[in-house]
């Protein structure tokens, strides 16, 4: 059972997410949602 050591050691950081780095996320897309937007409406 050596195989249990490395499993139970923490993940990687993968999910290790800031809440900056969502809010960056969510405004980029708002920015091209509403470029996108207003490129239509022109």
């Amino acid at each position: 059972m050596k195989h249990v050591r490395t499993i139970s050691r923490k993940p990687a950081k993968a999910a290790d997410v800031t809440i900056g780095q969502v809010i960056a996320v969510i405004a980029a897309i708002l920015e091209v949602i509403g470029s996108a937007l207003v490129s239509k409406n022109v």
